[in-house]
């Protein structure tokens, strides 16, 4: 799952639109749009307002929680390739 997805659900689950969380919210109506369209990430502002709005942590919105050692060790492996260079 990624940010967008789990937006969406979100969403779905607190029966509100996109229109309705830019009002309660004050994040721009394009940008959540922006969020679920285009997989763009929220920054550290919008990822408070949208943890405080649906009362969940941070690193849930950012799927943190569901971070996994296998997804640790592919990054590792990444930064190793990213330094041979």
């Amino acid at each position: 799952m990624v940010f967008a997805d789990l937006l969406k659900e979100l969403l779905k689950e607190n029966n509100i639109t996109q229109t309705q969380l830019s009002e309660s919210t004050g994040i721009p109506l394009t940008t959540i749009n922006g969020w679920i369209n285009a997989g763009r990430l929220p920054d550290y502002n919008s990822l408070r307002l949208l943890s405080l709005y649906f009362q969940i942590s941070a690193d849930e919105l950012l799927l943190l929680d569901s971070f996994t050692p296998e997804d640790s060790s592919m990054l590792s492996d990444n930064r190793r390739k990213k330094n041979k260079h």
